[in-house]
């Protein structure tokens, strides 16, 4: 059945007397099984007298039983299609696309697309995109004339419902009355509102430009119309508000995703990381080795940023690796992560001049998809535009807007944004059609509360996964343990707004104090010292005050295996120290430091010869390559000229078994 080919006319002379019927008439109405030309009396009861009386049943000529008369039969069908099938009660892509294969041959749903021809499951796609959103109600709104409208979207076979001006102003009235109402409207009630005549052309124009759904209210068994339930939402919704800066209960501030690295490259400088052969991920033990030395984040920030220790680690070794900062080699017994020169180089610098050089090198990042050092913590791709905007540049204009040192709420100001300073919307408005894919997700001609929703997710994992974690800016909680941002100074060199004066960061006013037993006070927060102490120091306390570190022999001795030099760590402590460092540390560093040392190990191929006869053929077979240990043993010094002493050795009948 096509419902907007259904006579509404009958409808609507019918609805009067099904008004009449009580709700238990109705539902013994319509739930009644078996042929509508023989059914059971006994199945209507004391619903029967109601149902003959207006007209819904009629007796059979040897009155034993019932029918339903011949020009009832279509009404019911309808009726009981709409109990089966409420959209309006339960609207989903799904059940829009049911909705469609029941009522529209897909040459009918073809001509409602208004972007470029497509098949298959993307034209069910965006059929529904368009048609579900507040744009295709908003463009009918505004038109002046239907003829063009009604000429794209019929087939030529097909007669305009909207044959008069009248008609079009009607159809715009209809739809205004059901927004202003905010609800679906019992058919029955439009009648106060417009003429019977009307209404048998409205109903089937709105259910065939699909700006009108049908359903039935279950509890009354009433037929009622509305629009789109989404749609209805977002014309009715109230345009967002600018974001106000709201007063937070709890701060924090650090750059932990800096911290992390340090101390992840510390551990792998000081002893290879382990890696499980079976997926590549650090065993479980190593990885809780290094979550124990991570400074803990509140709990109410933890949760929200879903990022507990484990997923720390995971994302310190990816940014390290990316970065070069930590490769991989191959051993024996499996593979293992080690710290690379350009590695070195970075922890020898101060925490500051770390963090500088990671908010550059992910400012400056690269281009390539899915790599964690991008700028945009999602890869977008807009197809069909050219050239395509700036979505960096926008990202930060948005954050920018801001005033300094504010906190303002992350929800509030993501929705404001998503409407107010979206790109993607934007090139909507400007009639341009695209495709979009967020890593391996696409969409195909999205509407604008996708666009919204995309540009809204995007802005809050940008501050979830890079502002916060880089320092760029404080996270605070208000009323009802809503996340807040304020962006820090750094943060705003990070988005290109100004540059950094020298020592600004985040806790760099902050002060420690070191006492003779080797504990290390933080007298207020200071994140950037706990993470040039977290190098040489092992980490007792879990709060941002107090006693946090305590400087023992074997954390002193990893970092200067790490390449950090004694004096290194006796300036570092000094410069953050608000006292002068005791003595006695600063006499115990050096002499830790001094105690290490480092050596050289190599791989030689040993040779064993049966008797010096055949030693000696092997020596003259290798020349100054190899060289005598005892009479019957030798040593290969260059591994790479391995195979070509293999070669001349068989020359000289001279073969090897390797163990």
């Amino acid at each position: 059945m096509k419902l907007y080919a259904f006579p509404w006319e009958r409808f609507f002379a019918r609805l009067p007397h099904w008004n009449r019927l009580s709700l238990e008439a109705r539902k013994t109405y319509l739930e009644a099984s078996g042929d509508p030309s023989d059914l059971a009396r006994a199945h209507f009861q004391g619903s029967l007298d109601e149902l003959l009386e207006a007209g819904f049943l009629s007796s059979r000529p040897d009155r034993q039983s019932l029918r339903i008369p011949p020009q009832q039969t279509r009404y019911r069908k309808l009726m009981q299609t709409l109990c089966r099938q409420d959209l309006l009660g339960t609207p989903s892509s799904s059940s829009f696309g049911q909705y469609l294969d029941r009522h529209f041959p897909a040459r009918h749903q073809a001509t409602l697309i208004d972007t470029h021809p497509v098949r298959g499951n993307q034209a069910r796609e965006a059929l529904f995109e368009q048609v579900s959103g507040e744009e295709w109600i908003e463009s009918f709104l505004e038109l002046k004339e239907a003829e063009d409208f009604e000429r794209r979207h019929l087939n030529s076979d097909e007669r305009p419902f909207l044959i008069t001006p009248k008609n079009l102003r009607e159809m715009q009235r209809l739809i205004r009355l059901l927004i202003s109402a905010g609800e679906p409207q019992e058919m029955a009630q439009l009648g106060g509102h417009f003429e019977t005549l009307h209404l048998h052309m409205l109903i089937p124009a709105g259910l065939r430009y699909l700006l009108l759904y049908p359903g039935m209210d279950e509890r009354t068994l009433s037929p009622r119309i509305g629009l789109w339930p989404r749609a209805l939402h977002r014309l009715r919704a109230p345009r967002p508000q600018a974001p106000r800066a709201v007063e937070v209960s709890d701060q924090h501030f650090s750059a932990f995703l800096m911290e992390d690295m340090t101390k992840t490259l510390v551990a792998a400088s000081s002893s290879p990381l382990r890696l499980k052969t079976s997926d590549g991920s650090l065993y479980a033990r190593d990885s809780r080795r290094l979550e124990d030395t991570f400074s803990r984040l509140p709990d109410w920030l933890e949760s929200k940023l879903s990022c507990a220790p484990s997923k720390r680690v995971e994302e310190a070794l990816l940014y390290l690796r990316q970065m070069e900062y930590l490769e991989l080699y191959r051993e024996q017994d499996g593979e293992r992560l080690k710290a690379t020169e350009k590695g070195a180089a970075w922890l020898a610098a101060t925490a500051q001049q770390r963090l500088s050089q990671l908010l550059d090198q992910i400012r400056q990042g690269p281009r390539r998809r899915f790599h964690k050092r991008a700028f945009l913590p999602w890869d977008i791709e807009l197809r069909g535009v050219n050239p395509p905007p700036d979505l960096k540049k926008a990202v930060c204009r948005c954050f920018l807007s801001l005033q300094d040192d504010r906190f303002y709420d992350c929800q509030e100001f993501a929705r404001y944004q998503s409407v107010e300073s979206n790109p993607l919307l934007h090139l909507r408005r400007r009639g341009e059609t695209f495709n979009l894919s967020l890593g391996w997700k696409h969409f195909y001609r999205p509407n604008a509360e996708k666009l919204e929703q995309v540009w809204s997710n995007l802005l809050l994992e940008f501050l979830h996964t890079r502002l916060f974690p880089l320092g760029c800016a404080r996270a605070g909680r208000h009323q009802d343990d809503r996340l807040c941002f304020a962006l820090s100074q750094a943060g705003r060199r990070f988005l290109g707004d100004r540059p950094q004066p020298d020592g600004e960061g985040p806790g760099q006013e902050g002060h420690i104090m070191v006492q003779p037993n080797f504990e290390v006070v933080f007298m207020s927060p200071s994140p950037l010292a706990e993470a040039e102490i977290g190098r040489f120091a092992e980490r007792v306390g879990k709060d941002q005050v107090g006693v946090l570190f305590k400087i023992t022999p074997q954390r002193v001795q990893e970092a200067v295996g790490s390449g950090m030099a004694g004096a290194a760590i006796v300036e570092s402590l000094e410069k953050a120290c608000a006292a002068p460092l005791p003595s006695n540390v600063r006499t115990e560093i050096k002499g830790w430091a001094g105690q290490c040392r480092r050596v050289t190990a190599r791989k030689r191929l040993l040779i064993e010869c049966p008797d010096p006869d055949t030693a000696a053929r092997v020596l003259s077979a290798g020349g100054k390559k190899v060289s005598l240990i005892n009479p019957t043993m030798l040593v290969l010094e260059d591994a790479s000229f391995r195979r070509t002493l293999f070669k001349r050795l068989r020359k000289k009948g001279v073969f090897l078994d390797e163990p």
